[in-house]
């Protein structure tokens, strides 16, 4: 690269190690020194606005969706505006209901067209002050539907290179909204259409990498990569115990499939004359009496020190939602989570649809050292083969899940690619 890039970051994810997609943002702009990121940070979640950034990474603007912010003052835009707008929203609204239906939803559709409304006013806020910018790049990180639609109004018309990050597919986002089946065909149209606008997209899964380049996208697959430092072998020691020492990180989305693996793992461990205990790291209060086991909570920690932390435990539990709502999330997502059990050389315990994203690469790569608690049988075997392993045959695992992280987790597997495209942008 020749000279520094100066690049456009638009994002509700800051990018600090605070927050699970925030580690990945971090890591990505901390390990590429030659670009400068310029961050507008659309805070819609509304979140403490204090966060540790990188050192190449400038705060230039918070925005808000709430009334009261900045992006909510309609003084921005043209009265005019709204009433094509407001008229096209309710009309996507209501097509799908007939006359007494469409009485009954009428609070829930002027509600709707106003948080639509005030995406259109974030993007066109951000496009405005982005073209005044002569930025090399905009990078546009998109998390749920409200995004989307600011993130069609801030490409319209703009000249900059795009490039598109997304974590969940917006099916993943719309189903948790349980929105109308028009408002869901109308968000997806708007996000296929900011796919093809990008110069690149990244995406977190092969499969999901596969699907968008067979349509002929530029794809890169990137998410939450091990440095080198982070890859080297550690020392292992097994710590006896009478219970069966389970581990889980993060979100509990798919609590259900939790509570289910929990139930069968139970039974397992106490044939074998142990109990479960769950030692649980995130941001949520899971409820031992609500899951049958004992659990033990911990306090944030820094994502490599969080590796070296679970490495002494028996097994990792990945449970992925299986409902059909959210089936293309469980074929195209892939969780982050899984790869700190990997590099922490776990066993990993699964609940999750044949098909999903993480059974397909983990079947194929991890062996034995995976179990789908869905698809197979042979839990009991599986679990009474964790409980005796030898020291021979943990540091054999830890060797097999090193060289997964260097294949295909690696600074090199994941960041290289993402360099290669950076080089490729000029204005």
């Amino acid at each position: 690269m020749t000279k520094k890039l100066n690049i456009a970051l638009v994002t509700d994810v800051l990018p600090d190690k605070a927050y699970t997609a925030g580690q990945v943002l971090e890591k990505i702009i901390d390990c590429t020194p030659q670009a400068q990121f310029d961050l507008y940070w659309v805070n819609q979640s509304n979140l403490p606005d204090s966060a540790s950034l990188p050192a190449n990474t400038v705060l230039m603007e918070t925005i808000s969706f709430s009334a009261s912010g900045s992006a909510g003052n309609a003084q921005h835009v043209r009265p005019a505006f709204f009433v094509p707008l407001v008229r096209q929203l309710v009309g996507m609204l209501f097509a799908h209901y007939d006359h007494v239906l469409a009485v009954r939803h009428l609070r829930y559709a002027g509600s709707l067209t106003k948080k639509l409304t005030k995406s259109v006013l974030v993007g066109r806020r951000l496009r405005k002050t982005i073209k005044m910018r002569n930025y090399d790049a905009v990078w546009l990180v998109l998390q749920g539907e409200r995004l989307a639609i600011a993130y069609a109004a801030l490409s319209f018309g703009l000249n900059q290179k795009i490039i598109l990050q997304q974590w969940d597919p917006i099916s993943w986002w719309l189903g948790h909204r349980q929105y109308g089946k028009k408002i869901t065909t109308v968000i997806e149209r708007i996000t296929r259409m900011l796919e093809h606008r990008a110069h690149i997209n990244l995406v977190p899964s092969f499969a999901w990498e596969k699907k968008m380049k067979d349509k002929g996208l530029r794809t890169i697959r990137i998410d939450n990569f091990f440095s080198g430092a982070s890859l080297n072998e550690q020392p292992f020691i097994k710590l006896e115990s009478d219970c069966l020492r389970a581990v889980f990180i993060g979100q509990p989305y798919a609590s259900n499939e939790l509570k289910q693996m929990l139930q069968g793992l139970k039974v397992e461990a106490a044939n074998l004359g142990r109990d479960i205990v769950l030692h649980y790291f995130g941001n949520s209060s899971l409820r031992s009496e609500e899951l049958g086991v004992q659990i033990v909570s911990h306090p944030y920690q820094d994502r490599d020190l969080l590796v070296e932390r679970i490495r002494k435990f028996d097994l990792a539990l990945l449970p992925y939602p299986t409902e059909a709502l959210f089936d293309e999330a469980s074929r195209l997502s892939f969780p982050s989570k899984s790869k700190l059990y990997l590099a922490a050389g776990l066993p990993i315990l699964a609940w999750c649809q044949p098909d999903s994203s993480p059974q397909l690469f983990y079947k194929m790569h991890y062996g034995d050292y995976y179990f789908n608690m869905l698809e197979s049988e042979g839990l009991a075997a599986y679990v009474k083969k964790i409980v005796e392993a030898t020291p021979s045959a943990i540091k054999e695992r830890l060797m097999r899940a090193n060289r997964i992280l260097n294949d295909y987790f690696s600074e090199t597997a994941e960041l290289g690619p993402f360099h290669n495209m950076l080089n490729g942008i000029e204005k």
